[in-house]
């Protein structure tokens, strides 16, 4: 507890940017699980979404470390969180909530897998110059703490936002 009383501001966006693409990207999922099985009945097209759309991790997986090492990590942070927030805005828009259409929702999901994929390492990839050597594997013990609790937040999160009311996914995406 100590620890994070003495962290300076500069730390605390480093921990919370996987979090906050990791929650996200969570929330969307439980949310187009539940647009597709409400709007169709079945899971049948949930799972060719999410088959095809976790291609993207693999794909990624193999470039992202030459993209980190090639890049400016804090770019790809910033840009990639700043795509995410595109990308989760031009679904709310172009989603129709009544007949999902799947080549769309794939895209979608594809380009959030990814802009995570990219995002966490390009976290780790920037520690060692924000973090003194004998404190990084104390940060990083807190830091995949809580990237870990943004899958325990997402359910949370969703059923708060479904107790509101009737929610279109556009909504739910706003």
């Amino acid at each position: 507890m100590k620890y994070l009383q003495n962290l300076k501001n500069k730390h605390i966006p480093l921990m919370m940017s996987p979090f906050v693409s990791q929650l996200g990207l969570s929330v969307y999922l439980i949310g187009l699980n539940w647009l597709i099985v409400e709007a169709t009945g079945t899971t049948k097209q949930l799972g060719i979404i999410q088959a095809v759309s976790g291609v993207a991790f693999i794909i990624t997986d193999v470039f992202v470390g030459v993209l980190v090492d090639k890049y400016n990590p804090k770019v790809l942070i910033l840009l990639t969180n700043l795509l995410s927030a595109l990308v989760n805005f031009g679904g709310a828009i172009l989603v129709n909530s009544n007949h999902p259409q799947t080549l769309l929702l794939i895209v979608t999901t594809f380009s959030l897998n990814i802009m995570l994929a990219i995002n966490y390492p390009s976290v780790k990839a920037l520690v060692p110059s924000v973090i003194k050597s004998n404190k990084i594997q104390r940060f990083n013990a807190i830091s995949n703490t809580i990237y870990g609790f943004a899958s325990i937040l997402a359910p949370l999160i969703c059923s708060i936002l479904l107790s509101l009311g009737k929610l279109s996914f556009n909504q739910f995406l706003l």
